[in-house]
C-alpha cells in the first residue's frame, strides 16, 4: 500500500471487535428515589447523590463513565476538576 495514492489509502477509523476487549466499563450514576433503584437494577456500580460527590471529591476517581438524572445534572458538573486531573 502507497499512502500518497487516494485508491490505496486506508482509514484509522475504530473497529469494534468480534468478542469486545475484555474491559468492563466501571459506571457512576448521579440519582435518588425510584431512579436509582433503577439504576442498580441495570447494572450500574456506583449510585448514590450528595455522599458520591463527597468521595470524588475526596480523590475517588475508580470509574470509567458518569451518568446523572435530569433533576440531579448539575451535581456533575462539580467533580469535573477532580475527574479532569485523571485524564492529564
Amino acid at each position: 500500500m502507497d499512502p500518497r495514492k487516494a485508491d490505496q489509502g486506508w482509514s484509522a477509523a475504530p473497529v469494534n471487535l468480534p468478542h469486545g476487549t475484555g474491559k468492563t466499563a466501571r459506571v457512576l450514576v448521579f440519582a435518588t428515589g425510584e431512579r436509582a433503584e433503577e439504576a442498580i437494577q441495570a447494572g450500574a456500580d456506583y449510585v448514590g447523590s450528595d455522599d458520591l460527590l463527597e468521595r470524588i471529591q475526596g480523590g475517588f476517581i475508580d470509574f470509567d463513565a458518569v451518568v446523572a438524572t435530569p433533576d440531579l445534572m448539575g451535581k456533575g458538573r462539580t467533580p469535573r476538576p477532580v475527574c479532569s486531573a485523571r485524564a492529564a
